[in-house]
């Protein structure tokens, strides 16, 4: 594990973010609903880590929720994004199978190039939910996703969003495991659930974007300190130089000078602890033939007669 890898579920509502979150997580930490209204609202239930610590998730409100506003919806995912201090490695983005319709184009759109900007599209991974068992099982699931991403790459608007993501998709079949079905079911839709977790979570380990993706003030914020590094380091260098032509030729000589006996010590002393220890003789002790290991005395801190 290359540290801990943040990543923020988004995606209109009833798609399966806070399950697929939850199963991220490896616990019940997102509320799930059954309907069209969203449950995600609140910023302060919206991250958690997962048990092992190797994910920060963070789950987000759903992008057509009936209940608010393109506004409010759109404070609270810039929020939410807020939080991710250090940048957000990976955006999934949550359709479910068979609800790719114009409307869920239409949120993702204005999630993009709206609120996040489209430079996210580096960061992401698109994830269908709520797939067929044939879809992550290891012996059908290569067929089947290929034939599956065939006929549905008819439909424009998914061709184009795939293209966006560079390619980047992942199914999941992540079924709940509900108290009132049988142990075979429950054992059924538990071995689903790992498999799926097993396919996502190789996919964000692997997925390497070139920088985590931060929001529009933190953006700003990192060129600002790029420029001023950049400045300090020009205004260092044109005041080497200024010094360097004041200052007269003997004098300039023997600083190139120092600085090339410096380099050479700093290259004595490497080659010196990389190369196998000195095996030395106790000039005042020759009859006992003890070897020492120290370069510059032996063990009885008398005079070294030589190596060996």
């Amino acid at each position: 594990m290359n540290g801990q890898k943040n990543v923020l579920l988004v995606g209109v509502t009833g798609s399966g973010k806070s399950s697929l979150g939850n199963l991220l997580l490896d616990s019940e930490v997102f509320r799930v609903g059954d309907s069209a209204i969203g449950e995600t609202e609140t910023v302060e239930d919206s991250v958690a880590t997962s048990v092992s610590g190797e994910f920060c998730v963070g789950d987000t409100q759903g992008l057509n929720d009936p209940n608010d506003s393109q506004v409010l919806v759109r404070s609270r995912i810039t929020n939410v994004v807020k939080k991710f201090s250090k940048g957000i490695d990976v955006f999934l983005v949550v359709v479910r199978m068979e609800r790719f319709v114009a409307s869920t184009s239409e949120a993702l759109s204005f999630l993009f190039e709206g609120i996040l900007g489209t430079s996210a599209y580096a960061n992401c991974i698109l994830v269908f939910t709520q797939c067929a068992a044939k879809y992550v099982e290891h012996s059908t699931k290569a067929q089947a996703q290929l034939d599956w991403l065939k006929t549905e790459r008819q439909v424009d608007t998914l061709q184009a969003l795939i293209n966006k993501v560079s390619g980047r998709v992942v199914f999941v079949a992540n079924p709940p495991i509900n108290p009132d079905d049988d142990e075979k079911t429950k054992a059924r839709n538990q071995e689903l659930r790992n498999l799926s977790y097993m396919e996502l979570a190789q996919a964000i380990r692997q997925f390497r974007p070139d920088r985590p993706f931060l929001d529009a003030e933190a953006q700003e914020e990192h060129k600002r300190q790029l420029q001023l590094n950049e400045e300090q380091e020009r205004q260092a260098s044109e005041a080497r130089e200024a010094q360097e032509r004041v200052m007269p030729e003997p004098a300039r000589q023997k600083g190139y000078f120092e600085e090339h006996q410096h380099r050479l010590r700093l290259l004595e002393e490497e080659s010196e602890r990389l190369a196998p220890p000195r095996v030395i003789i106790c000039d005042r002790r020759p009859k006992h033939r003890t070897r020492c290991l120290n370069a510059t005395s032996c063990f009885c801190r008398k005079s070294v007669k030589g190596l060996l």
